[in-house]
């Protein structure tokens, strides 16, 4: 009776350790998965900052198209002038 009880015990014991092994194992690949996740996070904000960079980039030759097509447009106007004045 008392080697069945230890038995069982035992059992209990078997059990619970494959359990925690169980969870040992997810835990383990939750972590890789967090690793990933943290990797790809990374990545993702350089690449934010990259097309962030090269939107300002393109603003600033947006603002500088729109000077230059304004002072295209006072040089036609002052060659029209000129050309009246001849």
């Amino acid at each position: 009776m008392m080697l069945q009880e230890r038995e069982r015990s035992l059992e209990v014991q078997l059990l619970e350790y494959c359990g925690l092994r169980e969870q040992e194992t997810v835990v383990m690949e939750l972590q890789n998965r967090l690793k990933i996740s943290n990797m790809e996070t990374k990545m993702f904000n350089l690449k934010v900052e990259t097309l962030q960079s090269e939107n300002r980039r393109l603003e600033a030759q947006v603002s500088d198209h729109a000077k230059v097509v304004s002072e295209l447009e006072a040089s036609k106007t002052k060659v029209k002038f000129l050309k009246k004045k001849i």
